[in-house]
């Protein structure tokens, strides 16, 4: 039995290689996108020109919404 199972193995074993390898991409690009945000830098491409950007709303908008809220 053990000899079957390490035949199968050894069949599969660059399938198996490639898909850690792709595994480990996608957690250390999750990882990355995290530590970006919790530094507080922003993931989008626009270049920081936001004045152009079509998505400008979206990153901004708690800061406006409290502008938007009435001082007391």
């Amino acid at each position: 039995m053990f000899a079957a199972i390490l035949e199968l193995v050894r069949a599969n074993l660059a399938t198996g290689i490639g898909t850690a390898l792709v595994i480990l991409l996608f957690a250390a690009a999750c990882l990355s996108i995290r530590r970006e945000k919790k530094a507080g830098k922003h993931s989008c491409s626009c270049g920081g020109g936001c004045s152009g950007c079509p998505n400008h709303c979206l990153c901004h908008a708690q800061t406006q919404q409290k502008q938007a809220e009435p001082r007391t």
